[in-house]
């Protein structure tokens, strides 16, 4: 584990936000066998030297990147534009 990406994880301002984006780390490393760093004060995924995903939160949202999904290698897990696709959550 990376403890800058845990850091920003359990420093993410609201509550709820939090085991959704330890859920979406947890995916992308079961789903992808991502390396994970800290970049741009964000946890990024990397695959293969390239950017594979990125966790954000917002104030009322947390999103999850996909970057390359179809190079993943992920079962086809994941659609949506080649360069890559953004899933909000916003439980209101």
């Amino acid at each position: 584990m990376n403890p800058a990406v845990v850091a920003y994880i359990e420093g993410i301002a609201h509550a709820w936000q939090v085991p959704l984006a330890q859920r979406l780390r947890s995916f992308c490393k079961r789903s992808a066998a991502v390396e994970e760093r800290r970049q741009y004060r964000k946890p990024h995924d990397w695959k293969n030297g390239n950017y594979a995903a990125v966790i954000s939160s917002a104030q009322d949202a947390i999103s999850l990147t996909m970057f390359n999904a179809a190079t993943l290698g992920a079962g086809g897990q994941f659609v949506g534009r080649a360069s890559g696709t953004t899933n909000d959550h916003n439980p209101q």
